[in-house]
């Protein structure tokens, strides 16, 4: 099937879809985004308490930083999907669900203990 149809190969062999251009646009737009991300949640969150009176400090912002960039990639790739059928979808989304009940499990207290002695 492939070699039957080697028109399909066309426009990747002149580097339509991939080349020095796309990819550099593609690191700005990552550069741009991670920035708003980061300082947009850095400056909501810096002095925050928590119940005990302690003020969230680095390991908490990253990780509120690192969910949102999950976010912001996955929207992406579901925007500049061409051909995004239910498939590709629910990869996506369980994906995103995945990496929550991970990120839950995680933090309870006993479990991290275990894992970060």
């Amino acid at each position: 099937m492939v070699y039957s149809n080697t028109k399909l190969f066309k426009l990747g062999q002149k580097r339509v879809y991939f080349n020095i251009g796309v990819f550099w646009k593609w690191v700005v737009f990552a550069s741009f985004h991670g920035f708003i991300a980061f300082f947009l949640c850095s400056n909501s969150l810096t002095g925050i308490m928590d119940s005990s009176g302690k003020t969230l400090d680095h390991w908490y912002i990253s990780s509120v930083v690192f969910s949102v960039l999950i976010h912001i990639v996955l929207l992406k790739l579901i925007i500049e999907a061409i051909n995004a059928n239910m498939i590709y979808i629910i990869a996506g989304l369980g994906s995103l669900m995945l990496y929550w009940i991970m990120a839950a499990g995680f933090s309870i207290p006993f479990i991290s203990k275990i894992l970060q002695p």
